[in-house]
């Protein structure tokens, strides 16, 4: 198989239980839009706009800039697909993502997606957009699994990694957010 993020599962689930859900995220990351459920797919299917060959070529860039980070950190780069990018209508951006921001950064899901009308008429903003939140996919994260009556709870501990490049030492700044 391909190389793709690095997931550390945490937490008091059973051995089996962490095992699902990474396992959840590693489908999510190759066959993304196969992991979505049939309501996203419908929705993307019908609305996602096709990316402009300047767009393709600002993901192909932001993908190999921040590979070359990595790998500068000593952290095995890898490429996030294509068809992990999606541009969306503000209307489904909004009802997605919330009126907070204009690109979000879903990592369960191993996608990204993009407002619209923020970025198809300014290529500058969608590639400095398109390099944000592919660091964001490709930065550390670790996932606590617990098991309450049955239910399985996950937590996403992101950590964002403030790189200082040249003595490669990291800077944590933990963020806790539930998913």
């Amino acid at each position: 198989m391909e190389k793709g993020p690095e997931i550390r599962i945490v937490g008091g689930a059973s051995n089996e239980k962490k095992e699902q859900v990474k396992e959840e995220i590693r489908q999510a990351f190759f066959n993304h839009f196969e992991s979505l459920s049939p309501l996203e797919q419908e929705q993307l299917k019908k609305f996602e706009y096709p990316k402009s060959e300047q767009e393709i070529t600002l993901i192909n860039f932001a993908n190999e800039e921040t590979s070359r980070l990595m790998q500068e950190a000593g952290i095995e780069p890898y490429n996030v697909p294509i068809e992990n990018y999606h541009i969306i209508p503000s209307e489904l951006y909004k009802k997605v993502a919330g009126d907070n921001g204009t690109a979000a950064t879903f990592i369960t899901k191993q996608g990204i997606i993009f407002d619209a009308q923020h970025f198809r008429d300014n290529l500058v903003n969608f590639g400095a957009a398109v390099f944000h939140e592919s660091l964001h996919l490709k930065a550390y994260f670790s996932l606590e699994v617990q098991e309450r009556d049955g239910q399985v709870n996950k937590t996403l501990l992101n950590f964002l990694i403030v790189q200082n490049w040249r003595k490669k030492k990291n800077g944590l700044n933990l963020m806790k957010q539930r998913r």
